[in-house]
């Protein structure tokens, strides 16, 4: 019986590590790929203080993601991602505004049936007192 126990105890612990290993290659293979960057400072004349901003747009197997970073936090960022066929046609847009934050981010997913898509990020950012920056980022556009 203890031997039985003991067997089953090394089966389960094999398992365990070969679902873990398999779990993380398959994450592995989702990574988001940076594809286009784009940079700005947005600046206050009265104060003559300025902010850097970035747009990100990302591609992993199956999505794209346009992420918005600031220096400081803003009163709202608004974040769009749209994919397209390679013919140009919209497949999938998302949107999001978040406010009091450095961050923000909107994905769209393109399908497998997609060989070769296309994709536009829009960033903006608004903070009191500073002029409103919008910046584009595309991936085989």
């Amino acid at each position: 019986m203890k031997r039985k126990i003991i067997l089953f105890t090394f089966l389960l612990s094999i398992l365990g590590f070969s679902v873990s290993t398999t779990a993380l290659a398959s994450e592995q293979g989702n990574l988001l790929e940076v594809v286009d960057s784009n940079e700005a400072t947005m600046s206050n004349a009265r104060t003559r203080s300025s902010i850097s901003v970035k747009g990100n747009l990302s591609k992993s197997n199956l999505v794209f993601v346009a992420t918005s970073t600031a220096s400081q936090k803003q009163d709202s960022i608004w974040s769009k991602c749209e994919s397209y066929t390679s013919g140009k046609k919209l497949i999938n847009s998302d949107q999001n505004t978040v406010k009091n934050s450095k961050y923000g981010s909107a994905q769209a997913t393109f399908g497998i049936l997609h060989t070769s898509p296309k994709s536009l990020g829009y960033h903006q950012f608004k903070k009191s007192g500073y002029n409103t920056v919008t910046l584009t980022t595309k991936y085989n556009w």
